[in-house]
């Protein structure tokens, strides 16, 4: 089996248009560009992802030295105990359901 062009850059895309796709067809007399419509439910995603955007830019910077620790915790065993993993669990249950009682 002869893999040598594996690994090789592929060189110039022509991206024109794919093999034995019809031409695209000219504007119209007036020259306008192509138009699309969305669905309500592209809308609706398109939305929520700007949301999803913006409330990531307002967070705060994450601090590399308390992540460090973190870590460090984690693999000491530090929250590698009963206690910890009931009020993780407890702190997700409320922070994604909003249904359960505090456990701890």
């Amino acid at each position: 089996m002869d893999l040598s062009g594996i690994g090789k850059p592929l060189g110039r895309i022509d991206r024109s248009s794919p093999k034995g796709a019809a031409p695209r067809p000219a504007p119209d007399a007036a020259g306008a560009p192509d138009q699309i419509e969305l669905s309500s439910e592209a809308s609706e995603v398109i939305a929520e992802y700007d949301a999803v955007r913006e409330l990531a830019a307002a967070a705060p910077p994450i601090r590399q030295e308390r992540m460090s620790e973190v870590r460090e915790r984690i693999a000491s065993g530090d929250y590698d105990r009963p206690s910890v993993r009931k009020a993780v669990a407890s702190k997700l249950a409320e922070a994604n359901l909003g249904l359960l009682p505090r456990l701890a």
